[in-house]
């Protein structure tokens, strides 16, 4: 003869212990998927400014003033470049001017709301410059910073 607490199958117990195991494991998931998207938008928002950086950085690289200064489009931005000596000189310091300031507004349309992207000259004797882009992070972190030192 065979008693009702030998059969198979599950209890209810057993079905509501199943359940919330099930319930944990599906809100892990989901806390690690977010997670990781939040991680692949930030990996996303390091990779544009970089590409950002080294696009100006390759740009700036290539201008050349014949008489071998350093561009003031880069050293000082808001100094008149003197074209006495040379008009290529000249053509140097506009094409470079009208180049950073694309940049800085094809950084601001690209990056997230905030972003700032400049130029700053390093002084010594290697006329080396800096090419940066900053964002704001989300919530009040620290600012993300991408920022490439470029010797001419």
């Amino acid at each position: 003869m065979k008693t009702a607490s030998s059969s198979p199958g599950f209890a209810l117990v057993e079905a509501l212990v199943a359940l919330v195991l099930l319930s944990v494991a599906l809100a892990v998931s989901a806390i690690l998927l977010v997670q990781a998207v939040r991680h692949e938008r930030a990996a996303g928002e390091r990779s544009r400014a970089l590409r950002h950086a080294t696009s100006l950085a390759d740009v700036l690289r290539a201008l050349r003033r014949v008489d071998g200064q350093p561009l003031q489009a880069v050293t000082d931005p808001s100094a008149v470049p003197t074209c006495a000596d040379s008009a290529q000189d000249c053509l140097a310091e506009s094409v470079a001017s009208r180049q950073i300031d694309d940049w800085q507004d094809a950084v601001a349309e690209d990056m997230p709301a905030g972003a700032d992207a400049g130029v700053s000259w390093t002084s010594g004797p290697t006329g080396a410059y800096s090419v940066a882009v900053s964002w704001p992070a989300p919530g009040n972190g620290p600012a993300n910073v991408v920022q490439l030192l470029v010797e001419p």
